[in-house]
């Protein structure tokens, strides 16, 4: 059995917005549901990096870079 995962939307970001938590955490539980995930982090945000571990996620080897932001490579991670 598949699970898809699809990409994020705009309303995606407006929902975030109206949820009103006290934290991190909550925020992330309330909108990456439990089990498979992609999570797009900057390698260089180590405490990205370690909350995203914590969740679950780990690299999957995938990374790209934006040509607007010089400098920071964007990893993937899975769950």
């Amino acid at each position: 059995m598949s699970t898809a995962i699809r990409e994020p939307v705009a309303a995606d970001a407006e929902a975030i917005a109206a949820l009103h938590v006290a934290t991190w955490r909550s925020l992330f539980d309330a909108v990456i549901p439990a089990g498979p995930a992609v999570l797009p982090v900057a390698k260089e945000n180590l405490r990205a990096i370690a909350f995203s571990r914590r969740s679950g996620f780990a690299f999957d080897g995938a990374e790209q870079t934006d040509p607007g932001t010089p400098g920071i490579v964007e990893a993937r991670m899975v769950r």
